[in-house]
């Protein structure tokens, strides 16, 4: 799943409880080769939370170093160009702060919720 705060901060947060690793990749991750690890937290969730420029991304997980996982909590999925399903991020224009991507990701985390837990299951 994938919230978007006003600062044009976005949450990932996906629930693999038996994954050794995530990592985030994306148009704003150059497909990998600044991919961003997700945290572990509590038993099986993983999250981050990173700043987005205004504008629709395109992202997937890769699990495990080769499992590449969309997202069908975000905003939408399309298939890419390779036939890997990829999920789809909007941030609305002037949600992103200033300095776009500059900041680093924070260790701020939000409350797990009932819908949450479902929708990451789903």
């Amino acid at each position: 799943m994938v919230v978007i705060d006003r600062e044009g901060r976005a949450r990932f947060r996906v629930y693999l409880p038996h994954a050794a690793s995530v990592h985030l990749i994306g148009d704003f991750t150059d497909w990998g080769n600044k991919s961003v690890a997700l945290r572990r937290v509590n038993p099986g969730w993983w999250d981050i939370e990173i700043p987005l420029p205004a504008g629709e991304h395109r992202f997937c997980y890769c699990v495990d170093q080769g499992i590449w996982l969309a997202d069908y909590a975000a905003h939408g999925v399309e298939m890419g160009r390779d036939g890997r399903w990829l999920s789809v991020v909007r941030v609305e224009e002037g949600a992103a702060g200033p300095g776009g991507g500059d900041r680093a990701p924070s260790s701020a985390r939000a409350p797990e919720t009932a819908t949450a837990r479902h929708l990451a299951a789903v």
